[in-house]
């Protein structure tokens, strides 16, 4: 590439992101955010974890004026602002004085009262309010309220004639490093930013009687997402390959993102392949169809990233010739009873194998496999 165009690039990529600085007080933060003028969708909020030694330490740090990292919004339509980074930060001084909301019925999340920081010992026990203060003395008194109040944040402004495409990348950029929340996680959130109703769409897929017979999550996994993902890589391996050197989470941050721009019945007749898909595999096979065989009398394996691509990918990229079949239930159940004796879903189920390298080893094993001869 020479210098010209990697200029012009730069200088296309750049007429596409228009941006804006702005720096304003705690307080000022506090008064839009209860106006309704900065949002918090939903899904980002779910990932707000900070324990309350974080939180003290965040306050403490306000209180004793050390510089704190800009947060990002993006400008919406209707001119208000949307967080896409930042959320720990802000959560915990709108908790802290009373104002969050919580992500699902809009109610207050009640405030916890702070424990002693590093440099300010005295911050334990102490509340914003009454109702969260042990006594008179644990309330902050009110010079310290105005000098919390007072406290600058710069905000980074990502306008609203900005590009889509470069909202959804400026998000995964910010959010993709510290945080702890997981890729598909951090997926819903930039679905969210694209198209709300493709997020609902893969909800009710994955609430479905036969996704939920097929796959049975932990609480802790349903909190962290899985049973989205599963779909959503479904969705996506039933329509893409992967490349030879292709990243697994940026491969399927790029197809969730075609499929969110595709024409709408498009990507409404890829789910509900899926879904009929994972109806097919229940009927031949009940709730052990995608679990691997135990060996010497050991129970079955619940179901792995494996059993997703090479049954559930396979049977969704053949199900219209597999449903032209006489007994397609009788068909399915017939491959899926030596499926694991193959070597490539030994080689696939073992560890040590990068999920570049699985994906391209069960994705046409499988889609061969299911295929009607």
């Amino acid at each position: 590439m020479t210098n010209a165009a990697l200029s012009t690039q730069i200088e296309t990529a750049e007429r596409q992101v228009s941006t804006d600085s702005y720096d304003m007080s705690v307080g000022e933060l506090i008064n839009i955010y209860r106006d309704g003028e900065i949002s918090i969708n939903p899904e980002y909020q779910r990932l707000f974890r900070w324990n309350i030694e974080q939180k003290s330490s965040f306050i403490e740090s306000l209180l004793l004026g050390i510089p704190i990292p800009p947060i990002f919004v993006i400008e919406t339509e209707a001119r208000v602002w949307e967080l896409i980074d930042g959320l720990q930060r802000t959560s915990t001084i709108l908790q802290f004085v009373g104002e969050l909301k919580g992500p699902d019925d809009g109610a207050l999340i009640p405030p916890v009262p702070l424990v002693g920081g590093r440099h300010l010992t005295q911050l334990d026990g102490i509340a914003w309010r009454e109702e969260e203060a042990a006594g008179p003395q644990f309330l902050l008194g009110n010079a310290e309220r105005i000098r919390l109040k007072r406290a600058k944040i710069s905000i980074q402004i990502l306008r609203r004639t900005s590009d889509q495409t470069s909202k959804y990348d400026l998000f995964q950029r910010l959010n993709s490093g510290g945080t702890k929340a997981n890729r598909q996680e951090l997926r819903n959130c930039m679905v969210v930013m694209q198209d709300p109703s493709f997020l609902t769409r893969l909800r009710a897929s994955a609430h479905s009687e036969p996704f939920t017979t097929l796959f049975r999550f932990s609480p802790n996994q349903m909190s962290e997402q899985v049973d989205i993902e599963y779909i959503n890589r479904a969705a996506v391996l039933a329509s893409w390959d992967i490349g030879g050197n292709q990243d697994v989470e940026d491969f399927f941050d790029d197809r969730t993102l075609d499929l969110i721009k595709g024409e709408n019945d498009h990507r409404t007749h890829i789910l509900d392949n899926v879904d009929r898909t994972f109806e097919l595999i229940a009927n031949a096979g009940g709730d052990r169809a995608l679990h691997k065989p135990g060996r010497d009398g050991q129970p079955a394996k619940p179901p792995k990233n494996s059993a997703l691509e090479a049954i559930v990918v396979g049977i969704a990229r053949n199900l219209e010739a597999i449903n032209a079949l006489p007994d397609p239930v009788a068909f399915v159940r017939g491959r899926l009873a030596d499926i694991w004796e193959e070597n490539v879903m030994r080689r696939a189920a073992s560890s040590g194998v990068s999920g570049t390298t699985r994906l391209r080893l069960t994705v046409p094993f499988g889609a061969a496999w299911f295929t009607p001869q």
